[in-house]
């Protein structure tokens, strides 16, 4: 017996697992060497320890010694109970374990044995995996597309060209698979994160996000004659993430008008019963046999009933949301007859109203593709280009794949000049050399991406002021942040319309356009930037050249290279700079400048003449030409209606 027990306690110090044993209350009876390397943990410190104390109140392991129920489940398994918990170590570190406990054997002091295994490495190795998954899936959703905007580009120029209805109802059909094929691509993305990410639980008005996404299929619902119902202007709060509500409600409701024929229904309901909330979503379309309903939430899987053959799709709706409402707690059912629709019921938990105001529902919260026809419809449409001219904006296109260069040059260069970039590095050169009106960047390249392009031409005074409009094959959230983050100022996802596109680079010319005449009504303004109100980017530039005009607007024979030399800036540089800031040249803008000058000294009564010598102007004709261009009126008249105006 001796010896049997010399032979555990020579297993239990050589094993790289803790082991501890320990009573039914959790304390800490005995400990191997491997539980005080684990834990930084002396051995005696060890000893009569309650092991919950090392354990993370969150995890289940800590539940074992706290409810009756987890111990009487240890009773019925005669294998033990096995799970994944975060222990806390002497110094506060949470380490990650594979957690087993066992009964002690029959008759002996020993209740509970507990073996934990370091699985840190594994877990890391996890995450590099699910990394490298979501890296490849992304490239996936990228390769897709970049091709499937070029062949929509293609199909638009076709449809231009055809008259016989039939072949536009083909070129239709086509885009609309192409665009299917994009959703699917979403859809998989979207499920390969659903499993492991984050969701952040907060109160959440279940009615509100609803109504709003149940409004977005009244149009589909006119179109197919079906009888769509559903709750208006209800609050219900419920425990929940608003995105993650946004997507099940939108995959049901896809679901239900995908499988209901024309004639048929659609309705949802919400019944409150004492603090759970039942919201269903009921269809009279084709059902689901039984046998297949066990199977309809998994990954992939679709029912193979002969009405539902015809109906495009992979399987990753329902499973996307099964697995979206276990991360918040949410439990989903469903019943279903073959020929007789089916019924899908969320069990939600209900809580109360916030007392802070939170936020309402808006589409700035949704993905981005869904406000494409609120921003089409709300788009400024003035043309920048005469007579079939092109404007004199310079755009530039920051692309690497030749397909998609061509396709942007066609669409852009029918109506402004354009120049190309093969890269994010080679962009930043071109920006800082030419000194675009805009910016078109793709964000996937090799050399250097759009995002990293991006920053740079933000920390550069002289790319800082360009708009950018980022052009993607990503378009969830992280990729939307990240572009903001980098201050892009608009976000195209692929593929795109040609027409979506030339709106949004109007929208931006037109923003321009704005800018620029609040800055010419600050030519020559003292505009120093303050602790509370630091100077915008545009500003800092502006201040500088006002800085200049200050010290050489006396002078009659400042010339473009001096001004150029003092702003450290290549003439052309200049030349573009104040343009795209001003709409003027910078000798224009040193005019204008030295008129509001000659405003506060003609103020003050100077005679005419003299006022014209102090501003820089060799010639008093010249100098009333000048004051009656920008201002209507003669230096003279200027001040004869300030002293009347006085009296």
């Amino acid at each position: 017996m001796e010896q049997q027990r010399d032979s555990y306690r020579s297993i239990l110090e050589t094993t790289s697992n803790a082991i501890f044993t320990a009573a039914e209350d959790g304390k800490i009876l005995s400990a191997n060497s491997a539980a005080s390397r684990l834990l930084e943990y002396d051995h005696e410190q060890l000893l009569g320890m309650p092991f919950q104390q090392l354990v993370d109140s969150d995890s289940e392991l800590a539940l074992f010694f706290k409810f009756q129920s987890y111990r009487q489940k240890l009773v019925r398994q005669q294998q033990g109970l096995e799970m994944e918990a975060n222990v806390i170590t002497r110094l506060g570190q949470s380490i990650t374990v594979h957690a087993t406990i066992s009964k002690g054997q029959s008759g002996s002091e020993t209740p509970l044995v507990i073996s934990l295994a370091d699985i840190r490495e594994q877990k890391q190795a996890e995450q590099e995996i699910m990394r490298m998954k979501d890296e490849f899936t992304a490239n996936i959703s990228h390769e897709f597309r970049t091709p499937l905007t070029i062949i929509n580009g293609v199909l638009d120029n076709l449809k231009g060209h055809l008259t016989e209805p039939a072949q536009v109802k083909q070129i239709d059909s086509a885009k609309t698979n192409g665009l299917r094929m994009v959703r699917m691509v979403e859809q998989l993305l979207e499920l390969s994160r659903s499993g492991r990410q984050n969701i952040l639980i907060t109160p959440i008005d279940i009615g509100q996000i609803l109504e709003f996404v149940a409004r977005s299929f009244s149009a589909i619902a006119r179109e197919k004659n079906i009888i769509f119902q559903f709750p208006e202007r209800c609050n219900y709060w419920v425990l929940g993430n608003l995105q993650a509500a946004e997507k099940i409600i939108f995959n049901l409701l896809s679901n239900a008008f995908k499988y209901t024929p024309p004639s048929g229904q659609v309705i949802i309901n919400i019944e409150q019963q004492n603090d759970e909330l039942y919201l269903t979503v009921s269809d009279t379309g084709v059902g689901i046999d039984e046998v297949e309903q066990g199977k309809i939430f998994q990954r992939f899987y679709r029912a193979e009933g002969t009405n539902s053959k015809h109906i495009h799709g992979v399987g990753i709706g329902l499973a996307l949301v099964k697995e979206l409402c276990f991360a918040m707690g949410w439990t989903i059912n469903l019943e279903s007859a073959l020929g007789k629709g089916s019924k899908f019921t969320l069990m939600l938990h209900q809580t109360a109203a916030p007392a802070n105001e939170i936020p309402s529902l808006e589409s700035s919260q949704l993905p981005i593709e869904h406000n494409i026809e609120s921003e089409l419809i709300d788009a400024k449409t003035e043309v920048y280009h005469h007579g079939g001219q092109k404007s004199q904006y310079l755009i530039l296109v920051i692309e690497d794949n030749p397909d998609m260069q061509q396709h942007l040059m066609n669409i852009i260069g029918a109506e402004h000049q354009c120049i190309l970039a093969n890269n994010g590095e080679e962009g930043v050169k071109m920006a800082i050399e030419y000194l675009p009106d805009i910016i078109i960047s793709d964000v996937m390249m090799p050399v250097m991406d759009g995002f990293e392009a991006l920053k740079i031409m933000r920390r550069n005074e002289l790319t800082a002021h360009i708009p950018v409009i980022m052009l993607t094959a990503r378009s969830d959230a992280e990729s939307r942040k990240e572009g903001l983050k980098a201050e892009a100022d608009d976000y195209l996802s692929k593929p795109f319309d040609a027409e979506e596109l030339l709106l949004r680079l109007r929208n931006q010319i037109q923003s321009r356009l704005k800018l620029q005449q609040r800055l010419r009504q600050q030519i020559g303004q003292d505009r120093k930037p303050t602790a509370s109100t630091p100077a915008p980017i545009e500003d800092k530039f502006l201040i500088r050249l006002n800085h200049c005009f200050e010290e050489h607007f006396e002078s009659a024979e400042i010339t473009m290279t001096q001004l150029a030399s003092e702003l450290a800036m290549s003439e052309r540089q200049l030349q573009r700079k104040v343009k795209a800031l001003l709409d003027l040249s910078p000798l224009e803008a040193l005019k204008a400048f030295r008129i509001e000058k000659a405003k506060a000294l003609l103020l003050q009564q100077e005679p005419v003449g003299i006022v014209a010598q102090k501003v820089g102007f060799s010639s008093q004709s010249h100098f009333g030409r000048v004051f009656k261009e920008h201002l209507g009126m003669t230096p003279g008249q200027f001040q004869k209606n300030h002293r009347t105006s006085s009296q």
